[in-house]
């Protein structure tokens, strides 16, 4: 009956979930380590005993890279063909899918959500400034436009649905290791990007206690390790760095900010330059004038199609090199236009723009509260929203 097909479905599923907890667990048991839910990060890697500095904490010696997934999947193999080439991301992204559909333990045990900037609600995506949201549509029409060629080039194309899941999933997970060679049918790029199953639970934190690190083993194997830099206590969280990342990248990438982000910047692309040069130069950047050299100036900068975008960052002591050479360019330009010396034309720029950003901010944070009938699974998502745009406004009172 209906029902007793659905009891065995669930039962299945039962069966199959603590097989996958075991396989993480078995992992993890002989370092000591658990996966637990911490108030503050949610799913982490907690240490069941005191840890000694210089303590191994945790290895690997099965990464998963691109090359071992065009090896081992045909279907893969034949849409980085057809597709003349893809990236390390966009091959780890099909290979969890097929992993998957063969019942992969570790590729079973990944959350089976992810709430990432390939599927944010339009709602929460409006709340940030015009620019960020500008780069989020820009990735959504690059994993689009793969999931197309894919389509067309494969026999049995995953669900768009499995496809954002599965590139959400490497994204946030996946790690660059130089040492890895790269392969043919992949874009070039200094290595590649690899999985590291277990590691991948890792949290981040800025000065974590502990270090990665790829080493060789006796068998002269490479191992990936994870060593305490300073002593742990049982029940402690164990952390992994992520990097020296601002807010904006951890978000986009891994999809949660830091309130306190020493690292944190502000970020304006072109039209964020030629919105200020309008505004504070009328007579040069005419409606008319912007259309016409904008192509010239997305040339420039290396604006292409697909999600990189050319981005100039300030800091809380004010603009960095990237900032200050748009802005350079910005004034070559009107030095083109117009004849006249224009000594304010820098601190004109950088005011405007901090002023342009500050009002989005407020509309934003005015806009989250209003959010009161938000998509399940995505509060979240708003909170850091909220954390991302209060750190700017933070960081540019002080460099104004």
């Amino acid at each position: 009956s209906p029902l007793q097909d659905t009891m065995r479905a669930i039962q299945n599923l039962i069966i199959l979930l603590a097989s996958n907890t075991s396989w993480l667990n078995d992992r993890l048991q002989k370092f000591d380590l658990e996966v637990r839910d911490f108030t503050d990060t949610g799913r982490g890697l907690g240490t069941m005993r005191d840890r000694r500095v210089g303590e191994v904490l945790l290895e690997v010696s099965d990464p998963l890279t691109p090359k071992e997934i065009i090896k081992r999947f045909k279907n893969i193999h034949s849409t980085a063909l057809a597709t003349q080439s893809l990236t390390d991301e966009q091959i780890l992204s099909l290979g969890i899918l097929e992993l998957k559909a063969e019942q992969d333990q570790y590729a079973l045990s990944l959350p089976d959500k992810q709430y990432s900037v390939l599927t944010m609600p339009s709602t929460l995506k409006e709340c940030l400034p015009r620019c960020y949201d500008a780069s989020i549509k820009a990735s959504q029409e690059s994993a689009l436009h793969l999931y197309q060629q894919i389509k067309i080039n494969s026999k049995s194309p995953p669900s768009l649905d499995d496809f954002l899941w599965a590139f959400s999933t490497v994204r946030s997970r996946s790690l660059l290791a130089p040492e890895y060679e790269s392969h043919p049918l992949l874009v070039p790029g200094p290595g590649s990007r690899i999985l590291l199953p277990a590691f991948d639970i890792l949290n981040h934190k800025i000065g974590a206690k502990s270090s990665l690190e790829l080493l060789q083993d006796k068998e002269n194997e490479l191992v990936w390790r994870l060593t305490a830099n300073e002593a742990y206590k049982a029940g402690d969280q164990v952390f992994l760095s992520y990097g020296n990342r601002d807010n904006l990248k951890l978000f986009f990438t891994y999809g949660f900010c830091l309130r306190n982000n020493p690292n944190n910047l502000a970020l304006f692309d072109l039209d964020d330059l030629l919105q200020a040069c309008a505004i504070t130069r009328p007579n040069l950047f005419s409606k008319n004038i912007v259309a016409r050299i904008k192509p010239q100036l997305e040339a420039a900068v290396g604006n292409t199609r697909g999600e990189e975008r050319a981005m100039f960052s300030h800091d809380m002591k004010g603009p960095r090199d990237s900032l200050i050479g748009g802005i350079g360019m910005m004034q070559q330009v009107a030095g083109q236009l117009s004849s006249e010396t224009d000594d304010d034309f820098s601190k004109d720029i950088t005011k405007c723009l901090r002023d342009i950003r500050c009002r989005e901010i407020r509309k934003g944070l005015s806009e989250l509260e209003k959010l009161t009938d938000i998509e399940e699974g995505w509060d979240t998502a708003k909170q850091f929203i909220r954390i991302l745009l209060e750190a700017e406004n933070s960081l540019l009172a002080m460099s104004g």
